[in-house]
């Protein structure tokens, strides 16, 4: 089963090893990708759905190093 928080928790520890972003820069990158998460599920997606469609939103930039 598809847990959201785990995810974004996984994701997020990925970031925090990335070299390219601070501390804060992670903190403003998650409220986006939650945000994303939010008007995507508003359409009617499901967690996971929402959850893939938002970080194909976010695009390489968030896994750059």
């Amino acid at each position: 089963m598809f847990d959201l928080n785990k995810s974004i928790a996984m994701w997020r520890g990925a970031m925090e090893q990335n070299r390219a972003f601070r501390g804060d820069d992670v903190d403003e990158l998650e409220q986006h990708l939650r945000d994303q998460i939010s008007a995507i599920r508003a359409e009617g997606a499901s967690e996971e759905e929402a959850f893939r469609r938002a970080m194909a939103l976010l695009g390489d930039y968030a896994t750059a190093e």
